[in-house]
């Protein structure tokens, strides 16, 4: 579904790249990655993610993160820059065959 990712570019080549997926009233944060980005970069990507997402009529959104992993913790903190928060519990991810 392209319309649920959003790719920054800076000079024409692809510099950060968000996919999402839409689950009820929220859209997941499935993986956002950067390459020869700048901070810039990928805060414009967020935002414009963001306005696209409440456009939608979405009303919110949420993401796993790993805290101990360098570009995951700058994801928490922009979150939580941006009025978001994280539930102060360990998750492990779990998967099956379907």
């Amino acid at each position: 579904m392209p319309e649920w990712i959003w790719v920054a570019e800076r000079n024409g080549e692809a510099v950060a790249l968000l996919v999402t997926a839409p689950a009820h009233i929220l859209v997941i944060l499935l993986h956002l990655v950067s390459h020869n980005a700048e901070p810039m970069d990928v805060r414009a990507l967020l935002v414009r993610a963001m306005k696209d997402i409440k456009a939608r009529g979405y009303r919110g959104y949420i993401t796993w993160v790993d805290p101990n992993a360098q570009f995951d913790k700058a994801l928490m903190d922009i979150i939580e820059a941006s009025g978001g928060g994280h539930l102060p519990v360990s998750m492990l991810p779990c998967y099956g065959t379907v």
